[in-house]
């Protein structure tokens, strides 16, 4: 099952008939780990992007949609991306968590390595973290949630 916390209440969601009632084991949670990632990220969302889409054939024909591919779409949509990203509000508007702060060396050095990147690899992070590789319209203040940098205790190269 996945955990649902919609408006203040919590509703346990079956991913697969009778899923309730079997133990994630390691032999299975490879399938686990599919089963819960569809649901967040097509079940859960199915009913908002039909009424998206039925929304947005009402204002423009699909026949024009269906002229241009995954990325023309996106530079119709948010505009050309120059590739190169505003690294100073990216840091003003980024939470650290997990024990970092602004002044933590291994903190400065990533805002150190990101700003030497050229645009292209800048893209390419920012897409990794946020599956959009353009700053958000409104500007990085708006992301949601916000980029982050987490402090994760390794204590040896197994871990």
């Amino acid at each position: 099952t996945a955990t649902n916390n919609d408006f203040g209440g919590t509703r346990e969601i079956p991913l697969m008939p009778g899923g309730a009632d079997i133990e994630v084991t390691n032999f299975n949670k490879q399938r686990y780990i599919h089963l819960v990632a569809k649901y967040y990220v097509s079940d859960r969302v199915k009913e908002q992007s039909q009424a998206f889409t039925r929304g947005l054939w009402e204002v423009i024909d699909p026949s024009w949609l269906r002229l241009f591919n995954e990325p023309e779409l996106q530079v119709l949509i948010s505009g050309a991306s120059d590739g190169k990203i505003d690294v100073e509000e990216l840091k003003r508007h980024s939470r650290y968590a997990g024990g970092f702060t602004t002044i933590d060396r291994t903190v400065s050095r990533f805002w150190n390595v990101f700003a030497s990147m050229d645009g292209k690899q800048q893209a390419a992070l920012l897409r990794f973290v946020t599956s959009c590789e353009r700053p958000p319209p409104l500007g990085f203040s708006s992301l949601n949630p916000p980029f982050t940098i987490q402090r994760v205790g390794i204590l040896r190269d197994g871990d």
